[in-house]
């Protein structure tokens, strides 16, 4: 029974390190498009 809430647990670290990988990256691209037209246009 032990086992079987480590294995839960390891599945459910491993999916949220996962989406948190997945996220970084998307988010520095997502800054860097932001980034990009904000000092090009300089509109705000």
């Amino acid at each position: 029974m032990h086992i079987d809430v480590i294995h839960i647990d390891v599945i459910h670290i491993s999916d949220g390190r996962t989406i948190v990988t997945d996220g970084k990256p998307k988010v520095d691209d997502e800054i860097e498009m932001i980034s990009h037209p904000c000092v090009n246009g300089g509109r705000e």
